[in-house]
């Protein structure tokens, strides 16, 4: 089954004449927003393609609402969110970016990229809500300094233009901000047209490494052509399925340049690329990678490295089962023990780091500092709630039968 609405192409926006394509919503039906719930019910009739999984769509919001009612070390999923976009929030500069104190102080597209991807993945979200005018500027901030072939010039690296594009692409579904959606469709075409012959989008120096350079952007893509941009998947994902397929030597459960070089970030990002480029959950190797990684939780011999996890924590989401609420579980508390609670009663600019969390020894914390480990592990705790996982099937919302008087 296909998406409805018209296709976006990725051809110059200004060549469209005026018509304005109608994108998809189908995968946000997580949020738990009526403006949303009621477009999904008018339009019940449109599917994500799968045959897997399904779930009437008012079955769905109530599981993530009821996501909403954890505690975690005595506050609520809720406030520990809160503590962390407030953060962001105050962080926020003028011209609508963020600069992470890391070593990367130049990139102010990729942070910035982050930061407003941590506002607009919350249950919740609305484009007139508290948090609006923080993603307006972000946004705004992105389409100002983006290049007429789509790309962000040398301010960032692959990573940074594949986290922007995810959020002009969210913000063109998302929000009314004017420009989005075709700032979206360039980055996209930048994108796809940067891929490597080897089905990566390179290693270079300066970038966070094999995994970076193929599992954001492939996130972006895959986020794309599921709402209704017209994308080449086929080609783009059989070149990212090449490249995966050329760096395992024990049948997918491990992932690195050269089979005495193993990368655990590869490792961890490559089964949510496998899910998202069409293997099916069913497939023995994303069994052997569930199982993997659930026999190693979050704990004080395994600590959170906010990306790495943030992969692992997608992929087990999208598969689903016990031992993922069990891994889950580990993850949530970790998140909530490392992030900074200190002066809950007072004044946050008395407590410049209340509701962040530290750079992680990893090298996202190194580049991007505070500002990046809060941004991912805020994702991470989104996992929930962001999108519908690839394969996951809405069924009809059940109709009231009203018995006409004879």
């Amino acid at each position: 089954m296909r998406l409805a609405g018209c296709l976006l192409l990725l051809a110059p926006i200004s060549a469209m004449a005026d018509e304005k394509p109608r994108l998809s919503h189908d995968i946000f039906v997580g949020r738990i927003d009526s403006r949303i719930r009621r477009l999904l019910q008018h339009e019940a009739n449109q599917w994500i393609p799968s045959t897997e999984l399904t779930a009437n769509i008012d079955d769905e919001i109530e599981r993530q609402i009821n996501i909403g009612r954890f505690w975690i070390g005595g506050a609520t999923y809720d406030a520990v969110l809160r503590r962390g976009l407030s953060w962001l929030a105050r962080h926020q500069l003028e011209d609508g970016s963020w600069v992470g104190d890391g070593t990367a102080k130049n990139d102010s597209i990729g942070v910035t990229s982050l930061a407003v991807l941590a506002f607009t993945g919350i249950d919740g979200w609305r484009p007139d809500g508290r948090d609006a005018k923080v993603v307006d500027a972000g946004i705004s901030y992105l389409l100002l300094h983006q290049k007429p072939d789509g790309s962000f010039g040398k301010i960032t690296g692959m990573e940074g233009h594949s986290w922007a594009t995810i959020a002009l692409v969210e913000a063109s579904i998302l929000t009314n901000i004017e420009g989005a959606r075709e700032g979206a469709a360039d980055a996209l075409g930048w994108l796809v047209k940067n891929q490597c012959k080897d089905g990566s989008w390179g290693v270079t120096k300066g970038k966070l490494g094999p995994a970076i350079c193929l599992a954001w952007p492939v996130q972006a893509v895959w986020l794309a052509k599921t709402v209704g941009y017209q994308v080449p998947t086929r080609d783009v994902f059989r070149g990212v399925t090449g490249y995966l397929d050329s760096r395992t030597w024990d049948k997918g459960q491990t992932y690195g340049l050269a089979k005495d070089e193993p990368s655990p970030e590869l490792t961890a990002a490559a089964p949510m690329i496998r899910l998202l480029t069409g293997t099916s959950r069913d497939d023995p190797a994303m069994r052997r990678a569930f199982d993997a990684i659930t026999r190693r939780p979050v704990s004080d011999k395994n600590p959170v490295l906010y990306q790495r996890h943030f992969f692992e924590t997608q992929f087990l989401h999208a598969m689903g089962g016990q031992a993922w609420k069990t891994w889950e579980r580990a993850m949530r508390a970790s998140l909530y023990d490392a992030q900074y609670k200190e002066g809950v009663d007072q004044n946050p600019r008395e407590k410049p780091t209340f509701g962040s969390w530290s750079p992680d020894a990893g090298e996202l914390g190194e580049q991007y500092g505070k500002h990046g480990s809060t941004a991912m592990s805020l994702l991470t705790l989104e996992v929930y709630f962001r999108y519908l996982p690839p394969g996951f099937k809405l069924a009809a919302p059940k109709r009231e039968v009203i018995e006409l008087e004879r």
